[in-house]
Order: C-alpha cells, then structure tokens, then sequence
C-alpha cells in the first residue's frame, strides 16, 4: 500500500486547483511540422487500414500478459524505472480509430446534472451582466450624456473623444433594458444564460459564453462553515485571443461543469493517496471500494451517461488532520477517475492541454468525482468530446512485447539522458519511477491544420508515481498526472501529449 503525500497547499486553493485553467503559450509547429504532420496522420490511416477479421480477444491479438515486471537502472544508479503494473487490456475483440470534437454541454445534460446535484436544494444565482445593474447603467449614461452636451458646446462635435462618448452611449443604452435591476441573488431553476463579460476598465463586452453559477446562499459563513456550488462554463465565442485593458480573453475555453459540496477536504494535493487494485480490501470508510463502484454505476445511470463513460480508477484519499490548512479532523474519501468509452475502448486521460497559435486551449477531456460515505460531494467535467466519424473499425496493432522494446528504447535514449546531465550538473540528486499501470486505450492525436477536430488512436500508456529529490524539494510517491510515456499501438511511435500528436 503506497501512499502519496503532497507539498501543503495555501489555504482556500485546494478547489481552484481542480477547476482552474492554466493558460500555457507553446511553439506551433512550422510549415515543414505541418507537412510532416500531414504524412503522419496520412500514414496511420493507411497503416491501420490492414484490418483483420481476427475474433480473439485484444489481449490475445497482442500476446499481453495480465502483469508485466521489468526495470531499468542507470549507470551510477540514480535514475530508475521500475515496472509492476497491471496491464489493463479492454476485454474486446476490436479497436477503432475515430474523429471527435469539442462540445459545449448542451441545456438536457447540464438539466440532468442540476436535479441529481442540487434538485432538493434551495440554489441561488447572481445575474451576471458585467456586474453592471441598471441603476449603475443610468448613471453612466448620465455622465456620457453630460460629458457629450459639453463637448459639443465648446466646439468639439467632430473631436475623437467626443465619438468616443457617442459610442459607447450608444452602447449602454443599448444593454439597459436586459440589465438586472439589483445584484441581488436570485432563485436558480438551472437554465444556462448567455454570459458577456466586460472589460474592468472600459466596461466594454470582451466576449459572451453560456454559463450557470449557482449556490446554496450569500452566506459563506453559514454555520456548517461551507456553500455548495454548482457552476457550468462553456466555450468562448471569440474568433481569437485578445487583449484589453491588460487582461487576457481567450477563444474557446473548454466546456467545465463542477459541484462542490465542501464538507470533506480528503482531496488534491493536500493529501495522502493511493490507487485501489484490491475492490474488497478494507478501508477506513463504511463504504467500501466495491459499494463506491455501484454507487458511480447508478450516478452514471440517473444522469443518462452509463453508456458512455466507464469508471477508470478509485483512489483512496486521506486527510490526517494535521495539515493546518485543512479540517484539523481525521477525513477520508474516494476519488473515482471515469473516462468515455468508445466501442467498449476506454480513453486515456492526461491533465495537459494543447495550446494553439492564438493560446486557444482543448484540453483532453476528464471527469473526476470524490466520494464518501454520505455521497458525492466533488464533481468535475471538463472538455467534453463526441465522435463525429469512425475513421476505421478495426485496426491492427503491434505485438506487446515490440511496445515494451520501443518504452525501453525511448527511455535509454531520452529520459535517461536527460536525468543523467541534470545529476551530474547537480541539478537533480536522484530520480526514480515506479509504473503500477499499462493500459491499452484510446488517445486524443490533432489533425493537422484543424484545430478542433482530432483523432482517438490506440495507444499504450504508463502511469506511476515519481520519487525524486532536487536542491529545491523532494517528492515522494508523488503521482504522475499523465502517461510517463504514451506509445501509438499501431505504428509505435511516440505521441507528445503537449503537441497533441
């Protein structure tokens, strides 16, 4: 039983960690990468195209063993990788490849969420309008038409400051009639609204998204010491990224749904974890991990989505209540990773988004829940997919024992290296991998010069825990938030989660 401990936190960001988007700039790739990446996608449709009418089960057609041993040490023995993983193969006999894009989530499923979520709850919502009520509105328009009437009396008509004002008079009496009458909170029925956010400075419409927030009250200080929430955001209409007054307004921000009831804080990096391969081992819980299952099982049914999405791993959290930003009380909980599920082929997840020229994210898609013994009290949703085409029905892959060969390879010539420079510029005293987990799934690959289209290709992937100590901070059993490697199951080569392909 290995547990993972995590670096504390400053108070109040264990829940921002979950929702937030962290905005990355990458390199896009040059024209001869583009090219490059055109053949690529070219040449896995025609490699996968030797379809086989073979009716063994995937495990069978690849020659994988139930559990796969092995390691690999450097030179001076302070880089490791120790492989004793379960090697997850989906009880199958075909894998596909298929064309997905994003979504927003749609007014039916964001329905079936709120009833399942906050359906007995009394929520409110804030309107949302640039915070801008109509008594703020009519004060401005007072100002503008004050200011005009002034400008125009001192001979300043054609003055581009006085267009200006014209303008954006224009403009506010234009929003009047929707602006709210108060801030006030009101009664949520769990309706999405269309959202303009404004700038800070101009008070000028930046950009629009359909969205809910709702809560369970103003009060933040209620006596039970929390609010619950429920929020959904979904993907930005703009045509690029901009600028204004300062601040960043990005195009397309993935769809994101979330639920928060904060009664437990046995989750994120605050706490102690580790991943259940054992259903019916005990845990300090009354729920046991088996009972956890059929309780996602059943959310999955009532929300219309059992079809879809597969439960992909339960986590045991612990809360040992001395972490002084937390509950100074013992907690514990279940995380239960679900992943969508193509053709009975489950995907790969990876916490990384591929970030396009204009800083557009599309992050891969995940769905987290935590769970105790009173129910779910966390809920994430964020980037969902559909499939928009099935490419190829049936694909041949390679043998096992060849993707073991092309990991031990890729980790000799690249990893090892690496690791191995940074110790011996003392950068890096020591670095050790344990991988628990091989899968065989699907993974998300970008089609070339279409940004919002992609493929689900087969791929193997290898998920841990990292033991590593630097001149700044070691991490211990810390978890690897994507695939040490991921590996194309067709062709074998490599796929870079950060570029997408």
């Amino acid at each position: 039983m290995r547990k993972v401990k995590y670096r504390i936190l400053p108070k109040g960001k264990c829940f921002a960690l979950i929702i937030l988007l962290f905005i990355v700039i990458g390199c896009q790739p040059t024209p001869a990468e583009d090219a490059v990446q055109q053949k690529k996608d070219h040449q896995l449709l025609e490699v996968g195209r030797k379809e086989t009418d073979d009716q063994r089960l995937l495990r069978e057609q690849v020659e994988a063993p139930v559990i796969y041993s092995n390691e690999i040490n450097g030179a001076n023995g302070a880089f490791q990788i120790r492989i004793d993983a379960d090697v997850d193969i989906p009880n199958e006999t075909k894998i596909p490849i298929v064309q997905v894009e994003p979504v927003d989530l749609n007014q039916e499923q964001v329905s079936s969420f709120y009833q399942y979520f906050c359906g007995d709850l009394e929520m409110y919502s804030r309107p949302l309008n640039g915070n801008m009520t109509k008594t703020a509105i009519e004060s401005r328009i007072r100002y503008l038409m004050q200011e005009i009437s002034e400008l125009e009396e001192a001979g300043k008509e054609n003055d581009p400051y006085t267009e200006e004002c014209r303008s954006d008079l224009a403009y506010y009496q234009s929003i009047y009639p929707d602006a709210p009458e108060t801030d006030s909170s009101v009664r949520c029925d769990g309706k999405l609204q269309r959202i303009t956010e404004y700038s800070p400075i101009s008070h000028k419409p930046v950009t629009s998204y359909t969205a809910l927030v709702a809560q369970e009250s103003d009060d933040v200080y209620q006596s039970k010491g929390y609010v619950i929430q429920f929020s959904v955001r979904n993907r930005n209409d703009l045509e690029h990224a901009i600028q204004v007054d300062g601040q960043w307004f990005m195009k397309k921000s993935e769809a994101l749904l979330t639920y928060f009831d904060g009664r437990n804080s046995a989750f994120g990096e605050q706490s102690e974890h580790y991943r259940i391969g054992n259903l019916d081992e005990p845990v300090p819980l009354s729920i046991s991990p088996r009972e956890a299952l059929e309780r996602t099982q059943g959310f999955l049914h009532e929300i219309g989505m059992d079809n879809q999405f597969v439960v992909d791993s339960i986590t045991l959290y612990h809360n040992p209540g001395t972490n002084p930003n937390l509950h100074n009380w013992e907690e514990y909980s279940y995380r239960i990773r679900l992943t969508r599920s193509i053709q009975g082929i489950p995907c790969a997840y990876s916490s990384l988004p591929v970030i396009s020229e204009y800083g557009e994210s599309w992050q891969y898609e995940q769905m987290l829940l935590f769970m105790d013994n009173d129910g779910i009290f966390l809920f994430h949703w964020f980037g969902p997919i559909r499939v928009t085409e099935t490419l190829l029905s049936q694909v041949e892959l390679l043998p096992f024992s060849e993707i073991m060969k092309l990991f031990e390879a890729y980790i000799r010539q690249s990893l090892l290296p690496e690791a191995e420079s940074d110790i011996m510029a003392h950068n890096l005293t020591y670095q050790k991998y344990t991988i628990d987990r091989i899968t065989l799934s699907l993974q998300r690959v970008q089609i070339a010069d279409n940004y919002n289209q992609a493929m689900l290709v087969p791929v193997w992937s290898f998920y841990g825990v990292l033991d590593e100590q630097t001149p700044y901070e070691t991490r211990t059993d810390w978890e690897l938030p994507n695939s040490l490697v991921t590996i194309n199951a067709i062709d074998g080569t490599i796929i870079d989660l950060t570029k997408g392909y």
